[in-house]
């Protein structure tokens, strides 16, 4: 039987974290990955500055070197009328638009774990001193630590009886690729027409834009898999910030649909099972948290796993440093979920944010996780939106 410290199973942003974590911390870890590279993802590909400070302090940076990427200096935000509030990330510290069928097997390669890639574990199982896995077609593996990093439904959550239950109102995204799209600039744009859905728009490093349209998955009417683009289609078409924009753009492959969308798991770990990434709870991506959550979340758990193997440390360390990474978020993405559905407020909000632009630009620091969601409640932010 093959034998490891660490095993993390999950080949994406996460994975690789808390791969690359746990190796720096001095374990023997083996990363497993079902698919096989490249693979495309349903993903805005949008990594926040803070993400990419993330790699930058885990050693993973050069991932992005030869990835086709391009710089996002600032987010567009649209109220519900169509007014524009631009709001910038420091020149120093831009995001970044990237491609994840480069991104994903390069930070693996950085990782410096062992892969195993087109492998799907089928059974997990507590044992004498960690944990046993079997993989499809019989090959078994034991580690001291397991670390589900295999997204929204995840096989590891699933066996530890971690297993995610979806929120409600259940949600769906659709995403495609556009060629074509008028108007674009080196900024992230969030559209919202103040009916509860959003149209996220990335401007890729191939021309492409990367479009994400979110809503409730009962206004997608019945079989939506079948009429993906045309529903997509048509929801572009009827936001008013959009509409002129995408008259003559072209959908460049196939439209993808993920539902239901958003995921809550009851516990981030248990016994000697980790979970990070979607595996650990996946939100409505209205503030672009995909990727930096998994990031940090899989950093998280690579370095506390690592130190569970190694030196026999509690498994609730990890579930506190997780509420301590994350704990400020999850209220305010409720906020944003609870204005998505009023349109006068979103636009007094835009106006708001035209004349007085530091508010915008500190809102965009706090989602770019370049600040602390607290810095919303200084006083001067404070009295400029309410004087």
């Amino acid at each position: 039987m093959n034998a490891y410290d660490v095993v993390v199973v999950g080949g994406g942003p996460a994975g690789a974290a808390a791969a690359r974590a746990a190796v720096v911390s001095g374990a023997r870890v083996l990363l497993v990955e079902r698919d096989l590279f490249p693979r495309d993802k349903v993903c805005g590909e949008y990594l926040c500055p803070g993400a990419v400070e993330k790699l930058r302090d885990l050693g993973l940076a050069h991932a992005l070197r030869d990835a086709r990427t391009s710089p996002l200096r600032g987010m567009r935000l649209f109220s519900p009328r169509g007014r524009e509030v631009i709001t910038r990330f420091p020149d120093d510290r831009p995001g970044l638009s990237v491609r994840r069928a480069d991104l994903d097997p390069r930070l693996v390669a950085l990782s410096g774990a062992t892969v195993l890639r087109g492998a799907r574990v089928e059974r997990l199982s507590p044992a004498a001193g960690g944990v046993h896995l079997r993989l499809a077609g019989g090959e078994e593996i034991h580690a001291g630590v397991a670390v589900g990093a295999d997204g929204r439904h995840s096989t590891v959550a699933a066996q530890a009886g971690l297993r995610a239950t979806p929120q409600t109102p259940a949600r769906a995204t659709l995403h495609a690729y556009y060629e074509g799209v008028a108007g674009s600039t080196p900024a992230g744009e969030m559209h919202l027409p103040g009916d509860g859905s959003y149209a996220g728009l990335n401007p890729g490093p191939d021309g492409l834009v990367n479009v994400t349209y979110v809503c409730d998955l009962d206004d997608l009417g019945p079989q939506p898999r079948a009429r993906a683009g045309e529903i997509l289609d048509g929801a572009l078409a009827g936001v008013p910030s959009l509409a002129r924009r995408f008259a003559r753009a072209r959908r460049a492959g196939e439209t993808s649909i993920l539902a239901p969308l958003a995921v809550r798991t009851r516990r981030v770990c248990d016994g000697r099972v980790l979970l990070a990434g979607d595996a650990a709870g996946f939100l409505d991506p209205l503030t672009g948290e995909g990727m930096y959550g998994a990031i940090v979340s899989g950093a998280l758990a690579g370095r506390h796993a690592a130190a569970m193997a190694l030196h026999q440390a509690p498994a609730g360390a990890y579930a506190r440093a997780y509420r301590k990474a994350f704990g400020g978020k999850p209220p305010l993405n409720q906020l944003f979920q609870w204005l998505l559905r009023r349109p006068a407020l979103l636009e007094a909000l835009g106006a708001r944010f035209t004349v007085r632009p530091h508010i915008g630009d500190t809102l965009m620091a706090v989602i770019g996780n370049l600040e602390r969601p607290k810095e919303l409640l200084r006083p001067r932010i404070l009295l400029g939106l309410l004087a």
